[in-house]
Parts: C-alpha cells; sequence; structure tokens
C-alpha cells in the first residue's frame, strides 16, 4: 500500500496476500488507549461483500473456525463487517506462506531441505489431526478442504500455522476464488464434487511431494469441483 488506510478499528498496512475471496493485509488493531496489537485482516473484495448470501457464509464458517485452538492453527480474532465490506481478523505471522517459499526456492534454484520439509509436514498433520477430532454434525469430521501452500504459514522462527479452515471449497468456488493451481492439491472426489477428511490427507501429500522434488503437481485437465 502507497499510505496506511483506516478501516473500522484498523489500521491497514501493506498488502500480504490477495486472492478471489480478498486482500489481505498487516494491520494494527486500535483500542481505547492506542494501538492494541498488530494482526492480519482480510477484507473480502467488493464483489463477494455485494453478495450478501456468500459473504454471511464465510462469515458464519469463520465463526466455526475461530473455535480451533492449536498452535499450528492460525487464531481467529474476529469477524465484522465496515461500511460495506466484510473481514475476518487473525494472528499476525512474520513470516512467508508456502507458496512463497517454494516459489523463491526455484527462482534460487536452492532445494528445500528434507529435514525441514518433513517438519512442516508432521506440524500440518498435527493441525489436521487436531481438527479432524471435532465434528460439523453428528458423525461429520471437520476438515480444511482446501489445504495447500498458500494456506501453510511458516514463521521465521520456524513455526508453521494453517490458515483458511472455514474458506470452505465450495463457498470459494462460488466466489470465484479457486485458482487452477488450487487443483493441485484437491483429492480425486474432491475435483468430482465430493470430499470429506480424507481429503485432506491427500492434499499433505501433494504438498510433501512439492516439497521433496522442488516441483508441484500438474494441475489436473477436463475436470473441475463442481
Amino acid at each position: 500500500m502507497a499510505r496506511k488506510e483506516k478501516f473500522g478499528k484498523f489500521i491497514l498496512f501493506e498488502e500480504l496476500d490477495s486472492g478471489g475471496l480478498g486482500t489481505e493485509y498487516r494491520a494494527a488493531k486500535l483500542g481505547a488507549t492506542g494501538l492494541e496489537k498488530i494482526v492480519s485482516v482480510l477484507r473480502l473484495s467488493p464483489a463477494v461483500s455485494a453478495n450478501v448470501e456468500i459473504a454471511k457464509a464465510v462469515m458464519e464458517q469463520a465463526k466455526v473456525a475461530a473455535q480451533l485452538q492449536n498452535p499450528n492453527i492460525t487464531r481467529i480474532y474476529g469477524i465484522g463487517k465496515v461500511d460495506s465490506a466484510y473481514y475476518v481478523s487473525t494472528e499476525f505471522i512474520e513470516g512467508k506462506n508456502l507458496k512463497q517459499i517454494f516459489e523463491r526456492c526455484r527462482h534460487d534454484a536452492f532445494p528445500f531441505s528434507i529435514d525441514h520439509g518433513l517438519l512442516i509436514a508432521s506440524k500440518i498433520c498435527t493441525a489436521l489431526e487436531y481438527s479432524h477430532g471435532r465434528k460439523m454434525d453428528p458423525g461429520v469430521r471437520y476438515f480444511h478442504g482446501l489445504l495447500c501452500p498458500r494456506n501453510v504459514l511458516v514463521s521465521y522462527e520456524g513455526e508453521v500455522r494453517v490458515r483458511g479452515f472455514g474458506n470452505w471449497l465450495a463457498r470459494v468456488r462460488d466466489t470465484g476464488a479457486l485458482q487452477d493451481e488450487d487443483l493441485r492439491y484437491l483429492a480425486p472426489e474432491q475435483l468430482a464434487g465430493s470430499g470429506d477428511f480424507r481429503s485432506d490427507v491427500f492434499a499433505v501429500g501433494a504438498v510433501l511431494w512439492e516439497t521433496l522434488t522442488g516441483q508441484p503437481r500438474p494441475v489436473p485437465r477436463g475436470r473441475s469441483p463442481g
């Protein structure tokens, strides 16, 4: 961003990421006496916010995801609306997402460390094991549904956080936020229009493959989640 922007109880600083759902910023949350904490704010795009049904569905899923409390899951602090824009605020992780790390490794022709790759995969599995232990409905396990490198954050201190819980694949698809590269990490049943907690296991394998080989799986052709 060229300058700071006031957004409700936040001051938005630089842009961290951008996608079909909206734009994520590093932000300062303001309290009664000034700065309260540094957070990340995902501001839903005008197109998504204008679709009240989808925007509210994303917000409701974020409320459910906010109940997930695990060291390897990004904490959700709050959701809300400023003027016509919906937002989700989360903890700020000083680091990069795994997609950015992969791209830098390929650009510099620097292979990803096997030990680091296995460590990151184990931390992702810890987050998934915890979330899969919860229930969405009786007999139905909670799951991520869109685990991909851009939804895995690695701090400069080596912490690993999985984000994007609650951004259900169906909702992401409805907003037009699903990118072709995301298809690499979707299990066959998701491409066919279904999926459950086992789909996350497939995604971990796809991420680990990219970590160890330095190359992502090819984008499936002729299939799309619907």
